[in-house]
């Protein structure tokens, strides 16, 4: 799931330190590091320099280091709320919820009437995932948007928290509202996407995470759900091979005078299923998940491999369906290597992507 990352603060009107916040909002994070450290160097004292900092650091990923850097914001400006926040995300970034809450907390307590805060409180507390932090998420999460309805990002955390605890119809009308005001937001069309993958709705999902790629080509987590829509259609394209193949197999060990009529019969209704799912399941999805799609074997092998072999078996049964007797078990051999193909890579794949969300846990 997509989450928001921190805004601004109130820093003054020095050209240098506009300069820095034009760099961090088009994305030149390095540039801005170097420029920053260079005033540091020049005025260690100043916290608002040690805030952006903080932030530049957050979005290079080295939230350990902005985290060092909104540490030494706080004690140079203690009645700022902005270093509190900095921190928060940093501590969400390290996976230290219960203490990214705290620093949220501390911010939410210097300024109780900045939607920022209730917001970044809501979304530590969301990661906490019990009972009462979720409750008070929720809260925190309300809170910004009464205070900030036409703030898109309010909205934006209110669907993330409703997500997380299942509320699909709050998170999806809160989505929709995000769009509404800001239609370029790419994040909420990744979660509204995420949000029609769980209701089985694949075109919709995929017409949403490729409508996030095109607004945001770095967010890295909607082309890893882009690929998830193609992993759920090659399992489905499996499962059909997978049973056009049983079918074709006890036929042929059934031996019946009408073996080859019942073959070809066979052989005719699969191709009807594929031309169906053919113009159904593809067809319906977006040119831009099309060709986002197709180059998937290029980008996976694991994902190639598993294309390759159902395809073997597709094209196997199909010479088993309509070629002679003699030469039919041929092409049931070939599908029975295709199935075993895909089913050890299916399950490859699976295992490395299950150990992979362990280790990042």
């Amino acid at each position: 799931m997509t989450t928001p990352g921190a805004e601004s603060a109130g820093v003054g009107p020095d050209p240098t330190i506009a300069r820095i916040r034009i760099l961090i909002e088009a994305g030149r994070h390095d540039e801005a590091r170097v420029k920053l450290e260079s005033a540091l160097a020049s005025d260690p004292g100043d916290g608002g320099l040690w805030c952006l900092y903080a932030l530049c650091l957050c979005r290079l990923d080295r939230p350990a280091d902005a985290l060092e850097a909104a540490g030494r914001a706080a004690a140079l400006e203690p009645e700022e709320e902005w270093p509190h926040r900095l921190a928060s995300i940093a501590l969400c970034s390290l996976h230290e919820y219960p203490r990214a809450a705290d620093a949220a907390r501390a911010a939410v307590s210097l300024e109780p009437g900045l939607w920022q805060t209730h917001a970044q409180l809501a979304l530590a507390l969301h990661e906490v995932k019990d009972v009462d932090a979720m409750n008070e998420a929720w809260q925190s999460a309300s809170h910004a948007v009464s205070l900030a309805p036409d703030e898109a990002e309010t909205h934006f955390v209110m669907g993330v928290v409703a997500q997380e605890r299942g509320a699909v119809q709050v998170a999806e009308s809160a989505y929709r509202r995000v769009l509404a005001l800001d239609p370029a937001h790419a994040a909420a069309m990744n979660n509204l996407g995420l949000l029609q993958l769980k209701r089985g709705r694949l075109h919709e999902a995929a017409e949403g995470f490729t409508s996030s790629l095109r607004n945001d080509p770095n967010l890295g987590v909607a082309r890893a759900n882009v690929d998830a829509v193609g992993w759920r259609l090659m399992t489905i394209g499996y499962y059909i091979a997978f049973g056009g193949f049983w079918v074709l197999r006890f036929l042929v060990a059934a031996d019946s005078p009408y073996d080859y009529l019942l073959r070809a019969g066979m052989g005719v209704v699969l191709l009807g299923v594929w031309v169906t799912v053919g113009l159904r399941m593809l067809g319906r999805l977006p040119s831009p998940a099309r060709r986002y799609l197709a180059r998937m074997p290029r980008r996976s092998v694991g994902f190639g491999v598993m294309a390759g072999g159902v395809t073997l078996c597709v094209l196997g049964s199909l010479f088993a369906a309509f070629a002679p007797g003699s030469v039919c078990v041929l092409g049931l051999l070939a599908a029975g290597v295709g199935i075993f193909v895909s089913f050890v890579t299916s399950w490859i794949v699976t295992v490395r992507n299950w150990r992979s969300r362990n280790r990042t846990r």
